[in-house]
């Protein structure tokens, strides 16, 4: 991305409300005003992907106007909007697939900016503009993704007048930062959204709503001023296609927290990283295009425990079980991030194996690992800097998966599988960032045979939740983990443990089943070592 002063300091709010966000110049076709047709000073650019700019969007630059940018993603339409530019430096950048009908975007102020996210939608007749006299410059707008905006609805980040104190002479009203409209929120017909307000994601604005205030996600706004109220456990969506059905989900998915509802937390992972926009979309889109999409779900926990999760296929070199020498059908894929495949590791993909993913991370170390792949669909991730020795790894019914995350290692002799006779598909195992494991350790999504109720054979016992170990968690000896189970951050799982049920972080695990006990103010180490001390401080600090 170009540098663009004007917008260096929202640099983190864009990247959080717009994914794929994208001016850099050289992605895009350029036209001048006089190449267009159109009156401006040919300092000023319109960038656009498609073919030509969007038909639809009238342009005016005012005289006043020079090196002024627009840029237009592609398969933008904007059926009677009119943008009005009118001084120096000023921005505007539609995502892609957006829709804006009737709008009325006018930057009126030096280095003055209007951001709008991708899918963005508008119904009709909305006014946008920067505003007179608001104190500073670089002011502007941030619309994040696929929010829906309806008809009458005026953005002003801007009072239009300044209001003076009569004893300093100094303006009082200034607009101290741009709006911001964080992703998929609903704005309902008439509203108006005033200056310094930064609405949370997945809120909704009610009919006439005036918002002079900032609010959290999942909220409800109405009134004049509007005031705001928690939806959680709500959300909205645009209508009843899968496409909609499907934003939505994803939404939930990043946003889960605000919707968890009471009878629900006993299940919540604590203590998770936060998860920028754009590594969320780039998570979704690198699982989507290798056809994962069932993991959409899990990134949630996945980000929980994995830092930097890599299934960017363009990061790794792409072998078959052909190319590697091995049995197999060809519609496996083995995406390994060397030239080899790593000595520690064999791979072995059964007669009914197919479409399998499996990812290799950089400098895997130890001995004697084999990773067995049985079903249709099964996916293994293995992260950088790990060191296996004589891990049986099992991904044994269709769509079932293995994570495991950076810096995990082991003594010797694991057994981690996802399991016979589970009575569901997409079972799934993940294994957090530096995690240690002892030898004889089983992990189990299933337990082992089904189990049926006499009187009309319901199998009772499917798991319905993956196994989940979070960061930096010490697993003892001969311990096992059953299905359903998570384990906080920075626990430990005692020697001949059995663990059935899950664990807050800082939690130790020990007997048959295994009951919790705090370790709060505890924080165990790989080691006596300066340097194993600073990790594990550095966990505790991340977790506490």
């Amino acid at each position: 991305m170009n540098s663009n002063e004007n917008i260096s300091d929202y640099i983190d709010d864009i990247n959080y409300c717009i994914s794929d966000f994208d001016i850099d110049e050289s992605c895009y076709k350029c036209l001048t005003p006089s190449q267009l047709g159109i009156a401006g000073n040919d300092s000023n650019k319109v960038f656009f992907k498609d073919k030509t700019p969007p038909k639809d969007f009238l342009i005016a630059f005012a005289d006043t106007a020079n090196n002024c940018k627009v840029f237009f993603d592609s398969g933008v339409t904007g059926k009677g909007s009119r943008l009005s530019i009118k001084e120096n430096g000023n921005l505007v950048y539609i995502g892609s697939g957006s829709s804006l009908t009737r709008v009325a975007i006018t930057l009126l102020s030096r280095g003055d900016f209007v951001l709008v996210g991708k899918g963005v939608a508008v119904t009709s007749t909305n006014s946008w503009s920067t505003g007179y006299s608001p104190g500073k410059v670089n002011n502007g707008l941030i619309i994040g993704d696929h929010c829906l905006i309806a008809s009458e609805i005026i953005i002003r980040p801007a009072d239009g007048h300044k209001i003076i104190d009569i004893n300093t002479r100094e303006q009082v009203n200034i607009s101290n930062h741009p709006i911001i409209i964080e992703p998929y929120c609903w704005l309902g017909q008439r509203s108006s959204i005033l200056k310094n307000v930064r609405i949370g994601a997945c809120s909704i604005l009610s009919l006439g709503a005036v918002v002079t205030k900032s609010c959290p996600q999942f909220s409800a706004l109405g009134g004049v001023p509007a005031q705001a109220r928690s939806i959680q456990g709500k959300m909205w969506v645009r209508n009843e296609s899968k496409e909609s059905k499907r934003i939505q989900k994803m939404y939930e998915t990043r946003f889960g927290h605000g919707i968890k509802s009471e009878q629900n937390k006993e299940n919540e992972i604590p203590g998770s990283r936060n998860l920028g926009f754009n590594d969320f979309e780039k998570i979704h889109s690198n699982l989507k295009n290798i056809k994962l999409d069932h993991l959409f779900n899990h990134l949630e926990a996945i980000n929980y425990c994995i830092n930097k999760f890599d299934t960017d296929i363009q990061n790794y070199n792409r072998f078959t079980p052909a190319s590697l020498s091995i049995s197999g059908d060809d519609s496996n894929e083995v995406f390994i991030k060397g030239g080899k495949l790593p000595e520690a590791l064999t791979i072995a993909f059964g007669k009914t194996a197919k479409n399998a993913k499996i990812f290799i991370g950089d400098n895997l170390g130890g001995k004697g690992s084999r990773i067995s792949v049985s079903g249709d669909g099964n996916f293994v991730y293995i992260g950088g800097e790990c060191r296996l020795n004589k891990v049986n790894l099992s991904v044994i019914e269709d769509g079932d998966s293995v994570i495991i995350g950076n810096e995990v290692t082991t003594t010797a002799a694991n057994m981690w599988t996802t399991g016979h006779y589970s009575g569901t598909s997409n079972k799934l195992i993940i294994i957090g960032d530096d995690c240690m494991f002892s030898n004889d350790v089983t992990i189990r999504c299933t337990d082992g045979r089904p189990i049926f109720s006499i009187d009309d054979m319901e199998h009772l016992n499917i798991p319905d939740k993956p196994i989940v170990i979070g960061p930096h968690c010490w697993i003892g000896e001969s311990s096992f983990i059953g299905k359903n189970s998570t384990i906080g951050a920075c626990s430990i799982v005692a020697a001949n443990a059995v663990v059935t049920k899950s664990c807050e972080k800082f939690t130790l695990m020990a007997g048959v089943p295994a009951i919790p006990k705090s370790l709060e103010g505890k924080i165990w180490g790989r080691n006596l070592t300066q340097a194993a001390k600073d990790k594990a401080k550095e966990w505790a600090e991340l977790y506490k």
